[in-house]
């Protein structure tokens, strides 16, 4: 997400990668997930930035905490995914 922010796009995108590769393209956690969608989104790819957001969402919309305190943004992700067509 640092990267990300610093506008450090082509090396955020190349960990994040790395990171999902690490863990068998499998994340979890849903945050490799997201911060995918983000990048892609930025990088105006649609088609990634819809799948990552998606695979995103149906990990994080089961968590508790974030649906009490973070509903703008499973609503953000939402909208970004696959879900919304």
């Amino acid at each position: 997400k640092t990267y990300r922010y610093l506008k450090r796009l082509n090396e955020a995108l190349e960990l994040q990668l790395k990171l999902l590769a690490e863990k068998n393209n499998n994340d979890e956690s849903g945050y490799i997930y997201e911060e995918l969608g983000e990048l892609y989104h930025i990088l105006q790819n649609p088609i990634k930035a819809k799948q990552y957001f998606s695979q995103a969402y149906d990990i994080l919309s089961q968590d508790s905490w974030l649906q009490r305190n973070e509903s703008a943004r499973l609503l953000r992700l939402k909208e970004f995914s696959e879900k919304s067509q």
